[in-house]
Formats: structure tokens, C-alpha cells, sequence
């Protein structure tokens, strides 16, 4: 586990975006696992400024998401597709069909779980390239929660508004090639201190990144209070 502090959230933004843009130069054709929310919006912003400027090529690549909504197809305004196109894909020059994600509209979701793991693991790397992730206060990832067990492969799980949802497992996400973890903020301080310095355990998902051999941990001041 590789930690970078940064003075701020756009600094520690910018480099991410440098990171994956290194990771699309060596590799065009690279296989991208992204993640929505708060924390990820300064990296797409600075990745649109990239390409704004000419700097990068995004075409190439293919990309993914953590989960996707049951019961959803990849042009409705609920599923992940439309939601990353609208945050970054769109502006950057990415093709619709470049997003590659379970079919939420598969008439048993458990068997495209088990299709999409399948998809995966057939990639050249084995695995995604990169995987970008968020960390929860409660030292979850993606939908990875705290819990006795945790699920290894992609399942089904329950989503806000009474929803479901398909969710990579930590299998999934510890088969990347590189996982690029980030984190702002004096809330996120406590769960950076157990993800970075806690014993490995099922009830803080985020520990098990100690175990991946290219973890790269990214954090603004604040974030990094308490190590």
C-alpha cells in the first residue's frame, strides 16, 4: 500500500487524474473500473480538462462501475451507464457501448453476477487494470459493508430508495492490477486510519486493500489526519 498525501482535494484530484492518464498512455486500450459519488467528481473534472486541452486519448479504453440497478436497461437515467456518461464519459469522447456493465434488465440477476465475474476474469489482464474507489465512513467499499462474511464475487444487493442492485465482491475488485483508493476530508480521517494501520477484518472491507500489491492510496491533508 502506496499512500500520497496532498495539500487539498484539487491537488490530490489532479494527481489521480495523472495517474490514470498515465495508465492510458502506456496502455490505450485499458479496462477502467470507475465509482460515482462526492468523492471521484474532482478526478472527472480533471480528466475532462485533459482531454479539453488535447492531452489525452480516452477512446480506446473500456469502463466499468462498482454496481448497477436491477430492473434498469443502459439508457435509463437510473443505471450507472447514463449516469458516468453524463459525469465523464460524454465529455471526453468515450462511445456509448464502451461501458461495459451487468445487464440490469437480466431476468435472474444472481446468473449475470456470475456472467459478468466470468466476463472479467477473461479480460488480458485477468482483471480490470485500474479500479477507482471511494471508502465509506464505515471503512466500506463499493457495496462491500461491514459484516461477519463478506460476499467474494459479484451479487445482489440492496440499494437506497427500496431499490437492488448488482455490486463487484471483493474478489472482483482485488483482481484489478491496480487499485486506486481515494479519500477526503477530516470525516474519512478514522477510516483511513483502520483501512491503512487496522487489522485485516470482514467488519472494515477497506483492510483488505493491505493485501493488494499495487494498492494506491491518495488523500488530502485532512483525510490523512490520523496516520
Amino acid at each position: 500500500m502506496k499512500i500520497f498525501v496532498y495539500e487539498n482535494y484539487e491537488k490530490m484530484s489532479r494527481a489521480a487524474a495523472q495517474f490514470l492518464a498515465a495508465q492510458l498512455m502506456e496502455k490505450p486500450c485499458s479496462h477502467i473500473g470507475l465509482t460515482a459519488g462526492k468523492t471521484p467528481m474532482g478526478l472527472f473534472q480533471e480528466l475532462i480538462r485533459l482531454y479539453e486541452e488535447g492531452q489525452h486519448v480516452f477512446s480506446e479504453a473500456w469502463y466499468y462501475n462498482l454496481e448497477e440497478i436491477i430492473g434498469y436497461g443502459p439508457e435509463s437515467p437510473e443505471s450507472y451507464c447514463v449516469i458516468l456518461r453524463n459525469l465523464l464519459l460524454d465529455h471526453v469522447g468515450v462511445a456509448p457501448e464502451r461501458m461495459r456493465m451487468p445487464n440490469g434488465l437480466a431476468k435472474d440477476p444472481a446468473a449475470e453476477c456470475l456472467r459478468f465475474d466470468e466476463y472479467l476474469d477473461s479480460l488480458p489482464a485477468g482483471g480490470l487494470d485500474i479500479q477507482v474507489l471511494g471508502l465509506g465512513l464505515d471503512g466500506h467499499i463499493g457495496c462491500n459493508r461491514p459484516g461477519d462474511t463478506l460476499t467474494a464475487h459479484s451479487h445482489v444487493v440492496s440499494l437506497s430508495r427500496g431499490r437492488t442492485g448488482t455490486a463487484l465482491g471483493m474478489s472482483s475488485i482485488m483482481k484489478a492490477n491496480c487499485l486506486l483508493m481515494l479519500a477526503n476530508g477530516e470525516d474519512k480521517a478514522q477510516a483511513v486510519a483502520d483501512m491503512c494501520n487496522g487489522a485485516i477484518s470482514t467488519h472494515c472491507p477497506s483492510t483488505f486493500l493491505q493485501l493488494h500489491p499495487n494498492t494506491l492510496v491518495l488523500l488530502d491533508q485532512a483525510a490523512a489526519s490520523r496516520l
